[in-house]
């Protein structure tokens, strides 16, 4: 990683830590899945777990991780997934409110703003709202307990710095999530307000994924007959990268395409190690909903919680929290 790019990272993880405090984001994670809190009980706390889907490996990393951490402190924990529906993850809510289910409601949504007055009523009526992954409201709304998310603005950022700073300006193209993912257009906006910091670089093709392998494979393929100069790709998922990094072996272009890949799992900090991959912001699934469980459970004992935790601070990776060929051996993949 260049000076330059340490210099982001730094000055990002800094805006980070001035939202969330310092103090605050290192006694969190010092209760993480790294680090468990013996002390922490939470007997007798019952907790919604209201995800997007289980349709994918990190989805289900997230249900694995929130699962783990309520059987180690004891809480009795419910788990509902959204099918990718936002009208069938608001029912799940106003089922819940209706009949007073839980204590806390610990939960990734579909759509921050279509939500937002079902997170606030949530908040009304004395339920703690975790949020993971995803904002509500644009934001973190007055009540909420904390976001705990790697998927920040300043991480994004990060990441397009990293592929902008590392390479000369030049053509390149991006496989992106779901248009209406309120993270899909985070990113999209990061990488556009990158591009205007980092006069040169070209976006040819922009384009949004199913995010499955099968279908970013096509996409991939489509995209290199279309663009046979491009020399870098940028994926928003491991399972895109996986499709990406097929299409160009297909394609006899191994070696001659930097892949960029954003929530690396398994295969692609593999694909790390051999090359096909040349730098990923690696996905903390596990830990993002083991960290909100423990955040809810502090909510309910009334301890100070963060409002902004980050599980990428928690990272102990030399050049980090961007994994490239010569720190790859230093991380442990999630899923």
């Amino acid at each position: 990683m260049s000076k330059k790019t340490q210099g982001s990272a730094s000055r990002a993880y800094a805006r980070i830590a001035k939202i969330a405090g310092v103090a605050g984001v290192a006694a969190m994670l010092s209760g993480s899945a790294l680090a468990d809190d013996a002390k922490l009980d939470g007997t007798g706390i019952k907790m919604g777990l209201f995800g997007v889907g289980s349709a994918n490996a990190y989805q289900r990393a997230n249900i694995e991780g929130a699962k783990a951490a309520a059987e180690k402190y004891g809480v009795d924990l419910t788990v509902y997934t959204g099918d990718l529906d936002v009208q069938v993850q608001k029912q799940q809510f106003d089922l819940a409110l209706d009949r007073k289910l839980y204590d806390v409601f610990v939960t990734a949504l579909m759509s921050g703003d279509q939500l937002c007055n079902t997170i606030k009523k949530a908040v009304k009526e004395n339920v703690k709202v975790v949020l993971y992954v995803t904002t509500a409201c644009g934001g973190v709304p007055d009540g909420v307990t904390t976001l705990v998310n790697l998927m920040t603005p300043e991480a994004f950022r990060l990441w397009w710095d990293h592929i902008f700073t590392t390479n000369e300006p030049q053509e390149f193209a991006m496989l992106a999530l779901d248009p209406n993912v309120d993270l899909t257009r985070i990113n999209k906006t990061q990488m556009e307000e990158a591009m205007a910091a980092h006069p040169g670089f070209k976006l040819v093709s922009y384009q949004n994924t199913n995010d499955t392998v099968p279908g970013a494979y096509q996409m991939a393929q489509d995209m290199l007959r279309a663009h046979p100069d491009v020399k870098i790709i940028a994926s928003a998922s491991g399972t895109i990268t996986q499709g990406i990094v097929q299409a160009v072996k297909a394609a006899g272009k191994e070696g001659q395409i930097k892949v960029y890949d954003f929530l690396g799992n398994k295969f692609t900090l593999d694909a790390v190690k051999s090359g096909a991959v040349t730098a990923s912001m690696p996905g903390l699934p596990y830990t993002e909903a083991y960290v909100a469980v423990e955040s809810g459970i502090r909510a309910m004992k009334g301890e100070s919680v963060p409002k902004l935790i980050n599980p990428a601070e928690s990272l102990k990776i030399e050049n980090g929290p961007i994994i490239t060929k010569e720190n790859v051996d230093q991380f442990k993949p999630e899923y």
